[in-house]
């Protein structure tokens, strides 16, 4: 800024200087520069000195400049994913942290699916191919090139990849929740189903030899009943959660607040039912 200052004032000068010496001439011959001279030939009065006749070609466009009028645009280099190599320092470590833990998660995942008792073969053979075979690979990538990331466009590029392409966190980890949830869900029901059958059985039979099976039947009424709501819930419910992919995000996102709200209301159903069926069963052995 010094110099451009410099240089302005400079300029300044050089102007105030061409203007004093051009006044000095003209006072100094006041008469020469009103005098014009006439052509010998043509009688007619020369141009003043310095000034271009109207019949003379028009001058060139000064460089950088359309006809004469505008400067011609310029463009700049795009420095907006530009940035100090401290910067990309600490852009890459962060950016490193992140990716290391989504992997942590996704392994968590993985242990989740194979200790799951419950989980259907299908469903876990799905979930397995979605963790280690397309997640955990792909962000194992990613990392690897965020660890040879030298530019911050490099690094935004990778973190944009990080959220659209994998979805650890909004897709993949509830979505692997919630299939075993409701597998194990589905699992409750049809041994509570079971169950159910065998003391409706019993009930039959207390009535048939005379007993009152009144408050009995009442509480599996009640019990078939809240066994019903739940099975509805959870019907179907883990096939549809599988097939969601972190590319169709957020499209997939009320697919999995329905499914975390459902398989809710299912599990306080089955806990309902089956306390139900408890009292249907000491009702008939009383």
């Amino acid at each position: 800024m010094v110099h451009r200052r410099a240089r302005n004032v400079t300029g300044a000068l050089i102007a105030t200087a061409s203007v004093t010496v051009t006044m000095l001439a003209a006072s100094a011959a006041p008469a020469a520069a009103n005098h014009r001279p006439t052509s010998r030939a043509s009688g007619r009065v020369a141009p003043a000195p310095g000034r271009v006749p109207p019949s003379a070609s028009p001058a060139s466009p000064a460089p950088g400049t359309e006809s004469g009028t505008a400067p011609v645009p310029v463009p700049l280099p795009d420095t907006r994913f530009t940035c100090a190599p401290s910067i990309v320092s600490q852009a890459r470590q962060s950016l490193v942290g992140s990716i290391t833990a989504r992997i942590g998660q996704l392994q968590l995942l993985v242990g989740r699916v194979r200790g799951a008792v419950h989980l259907e073969p299908a469903h876990a053979q799905s979930l397995l191919d979605t963790l280690t075979v397309t997640e955990l690979p792909g962000l194992g990538a990613l990392l690897g090139q965020v660890q040879a990331a030298g530019t911050c466009r490099a690094l935004r590029a990778a973190r944009h990849s990080m959220f659209a392409d994998f979805r650890v966190y909004e897709v993949v980890a509830p979505q692997t929740e919630l299939v075993i949830a409701g597998d194990e869900l589905d699992h409750r029901g049809a041994v509570l189903d079971q169950r159910g059958s065998q003391v409706a059985s019993r009930i039959q039979t207390a009535v048939a030899t005379g007993r009152d099976g009144t408050s009995a039947s009442a509480w599996l009424a009640d019990y078939q009943r809240n066994l019903a709501a739940a099975q509805a819930l959870v019907a179907g419910r883990s096939a549809a959660l599988v097939t969601q992919t972190p590319q169709s995000y957020p499209a997939d996102e009320p697919v999995l607040a329905q499914a975390r709200t459902d398989l809710h209301a299912a599990g306080a159903d089955l806990r309902t039912a089956a306390t139900d069926l408890d009292r249907a069963a000491r009702s008939v052995r009383g």
